[in-house]
């Protein structure tokens, strides 16, 4: 089962999207839609996102990264590929951004270091004949319900 995440700037769009997308076809496959909060997160000042709600950085979740600029038809695995070689990768899911068709990647690592190390080497290089960029992200969990359910 795939799972995608759809994030939009007003909750209008988003009932809308349910509205209009829940129960119809991707291709070939049959697509449940649900909605789902995400809660936004300012930049710290070395780009890394926080949570300035949270008392202790044990709160603010994994680092991982965002990765823009991925191009229409990359795949988790293609993702996985070019960014496992910083270490284990425990969750890695591409989002399309609607308005503007851009893919945008998110990769969670086991650990800070890897997900540094990846930040640094990955950010202006290039996935197939794209260039990416590459930010630091707190991811505060993994969320247990999926957003987007794929069936065949």
């Amino acid at each position: 089962e795939n799972t995608g995440a759809v994030v939009f700037d007003n909750e209008t769009s988003a009932r809308e999207a349910i509205e209009e997308m829940n129960g119809k076809k991707i291709g070939r496959r049959l697509i449940t839609v649900k909605g789902s909060r995400f809660p936004s997160f300012p930049f710290s000042g070395d780009g890394i996102q926080i949570d300035p709600m949270a008392s202790s950085s044990a709160y603010l979740g994994r680092l991982g990264c965002l990765v823009y600029g991925l191009a229409l038809g990359t795949t988790d695995e293609s993702l996985r590929r070019a960014f496992s070689k910083f270490g284990e990768i425990v969750s890695l899911t591409i989002v399309i951004n609607p308005r503007t068709g851009e893919n945008t990647g998110a990769v969670v690592f086991d650990n800070e270091t890897s997900a540094r190390e990846a930040i640094e080497e990955m950010n202006g290089k290039k996935i197939g004949r794209h260039p990416i960029t590459v930010k630091g992200s707190r991811f505060p969990g993994f969320p247990s319900v999926s957003w987007l359910s794929l069936q065949q």
